[in-house]
């Protein structure tokens, strides 16, 4: 019980580091290490919100499909496949709005799918109060893992942004798998 409350706390932690980052810091990293028009990259960073909205929108029709922890692997695998697109050193801008888009359509249904296996893994009685330590976590990552990034790209550089969503990428997908594996196996593990 606890120790899936704390990795699924990480992973809301974690997991909104990347979409706020990705929200946040996008048009710096298009304008500050691509050289694109701060009005150009404004309207870049539209790409992932826009793949943001239909990854929420095609989660809640597949959801009848595909159960909740294959959506959420789906979902990070095109994360990780968009970032490390984002890495290889193309300078092409139609190359890199495609990959904030990917990366917004990953994120979409990752935060509503987790909120809904809650009272799979708590029950109905505790689900309230844990869903408003969720949303607690979830603004941890939001008012710390996305400004830890402008920090880093005032003293390093915004050549950092793909590197920087990576490892985060990476600490999610490896606290998912944890969690499923936890949440699926009659064996503690010991971490």
């Amino acid at each position: 019980f606890y120790l899936i409350f704390i990795l699924l706390a990480l992973v809301f932690m974690i997991y909104c580091g990347i979409e706020s980052t990705a929200g946040q810091w996008s048009a710096s990293f298009l304008v500050h290490a691509k050289n694109v028009a701060p009005s150009l990259a404004a309207e870049m960073v539209g790409l992932f919100f826009i793949g943001l909205s239909i990854g929420r929108l095609l989660s809640g029709l597949v959801s009848n499909f595909l159960s909740k922890w294959k959506i959420i692997f789906i979902s990070e695998i095109i994360i990780s496949i968009s970032v490390i697109l984002m890495i290889i050193p193309f300078d092409n801008l139609i190359f890199i709005g495609i990959s904030l888009f990917l990366i917004g359509l990953g994120c979409g249904p990752i935060f509503p799918n987790f909120s809904a296996m809650t009272p799979e893994h708590y029950g109905s009685k505790y689900s309230q109060s844990i869903m408003g330590m969720q949303l607690t976590f979830s603004y941890v990552g939001f008012f710390t893992i996305s400004p830890l990034l402008g920090l880093l790209g005032d003293f390093i550089g915004f050549n950092i942004f793909p590197y920087y969503l990576a490892i985060v990428t990476l600490l999610t997908v490896l606290l998912t798998i944890l969690m499923y594996i936890k949440r699926n196996s009659k064996k503690p593990i010991n971490i």
